[in-house]
């Protein structure tokens, strides 16, 4: 087998082997493959996919969350923070309730919030931001129905 296949192969073999040694350990995080392929992560890092499902913090949260309110069919909501976390107040099964955002989902043209519930579950946010340019008619808070 020629010389390049050989250590094509053990590459691969090692990189896998990363990868699951660390898929046992849990998510450790996107940067633990910067080490390996780093053209591939200078890539990805701005991409879509980067953006797809972040937790939520001063960089990856796009939208007004800075006690800005808004009413859509007569449902008030206002996004707020607190303790560094991010917040919607709106309209829930026992009147308003405080919802903490788990993740922020996407980013352009709009980004939508996860939200936690009661029950564990998550449930995207049916306003979500958006995220274009205020010349488009961005920048502001958008209901999706």
């Amino acid at each position: 087998m020629p010389r390049l296949v050989i250590g094509l192969l053990t590459s691969i073999v090692l990189c896998f082997g990363s990868a699951i040694c660390l898929a046992e350990q849990g998510y450790v995080g996107s940067a633990e493959c910067q080490g390996c392929h780093q053209e591939e992560f200078e890539n990805w890092r701005d991409s879509d996919h980067a953006w797809a499902m972040l937790q939520p913090n001063q960089k990856s949260v796009l939208g007004d969350f800075s006690g800005a309110s808004v009413e859509f069919h007569d449902i008030k909501t206002r996004f707020y923070q607190q303790g560094g976390d991010y917040f919607v107040e709106t309209l829930g099964d026992d009147g308003i309730e405080a919802f903490k955002v788990a993740y922020t989902f996407g980013r352009y043209p709009l980004q939508q919030y996860l939200i936690e519930l009661d029950s564990g579950h998550l449930q995207a946010f049916d306003v979500a931001w958006d995220s274009r340019d205020s010349d488009e008619g961005g920048q502001r808070w958008f209901h999706l129905q």
